[in-house]
């Protein structure tokens, strides 16, 4: 959509400006010349063309598109009743993606850089799929991933069905950690907690068990593991 407006907009602003320039070249009295005139509309259209291009426009292109996104992934998965300090966390999140998103890592029309917008676009609708959980958890998610990034080692104590098994791990992916490992002391905890997530914040999680394991477990941000399979990965 922003494609299309700008291209059309730079369309019809080059072909007025070409128009303007060829009246000035007349008046001027370079029409005399053919060959001169001819030389002079190609160098303007030329320079025009490097100073007015789509790729020059691509950057606020993905910025733009990347705002619709968020905006629409809010909508799309929002709290069936409005929750003001929720609200508030997940525009942390956002706004900081956002920034991550104009960073010289995404800067660029190359397919390396084209390649990472899939799994930022990821990270918005997990994110805003963790705020729908309603989970009080979440509250404190911007305070838990920043002491995550910070240290090593950390003690989370929450209360039982507070999210520490299915909203933190999904938190982590939305944050950007690419492989997050989760044990379990039984076989059926494992693929349970794994289809809960996957059912309630997207296809992110994945399991294995001794002589069994789940067929995408190998493209899979997290993985719930039973303790004693955690050495063999």
């Amino acid at each position: 959509m922003f494609l299309d407006e700008k291209e059309k907009a730079l369309k019809e602003e080059f072909e007025k400006d070409i128009t303007d320039k060829c009246r000035s070249l007349v008046v001027k009295g370079s029409i005399i010349n053919t060959a001169i005139y001819g030389r002079e509309l190609e160098y303007y259209a030329q320079v025009y063309l490097q100073w007015k291009s789509i790729e020059r426009h691509f950057e606020d292109f993905k910025r733009k598109a990347f705002h619709a996104f968020i905006k629409d992934s809010k909508q799309n998965w929002k709290l069936e009743k409005y929750d003001t300090e929720t609200d508030h966390i997940l525009n942390q999140h956002l706004e900081r993606l956002e920034k991550v998103f104009s960073s010289d890592l995404y800067v660029g029309i190359e397919e390396k850089q084209i390649a990472l917008i899939p799994a930022m676009l990821l990270r918005v609708e997990v994110f805003c799929r963790c705020a729908q959980q309603d989970l009080e958890l979440f509250k404190s998610s911007s305070t838990i991933l920043s002491k995550i990034n910070k240290h090593t080692v950390i003690s989370i104590s929450t209360a039982t069905g507070s999210g520490k098994s299915t909203l933190l791990p999904a938190l982590l992916a939305a944050d950007g950690y690419e492989k997050i490992i989760v044990t379990q002391p039984r076989r059926l905890a494992c693929n349970s907690i794994s289809d809960r997530v996957n059912k309630t914040i997207g296809k992110i999680s994945s399991w294995a068990v001794a002589g069994a394991r789940s067929k995408n477990d190998h493209n899979t941000h997290i993985m719930y593991l039973t303790d004693g399979l955690l050495t063999q990965y």
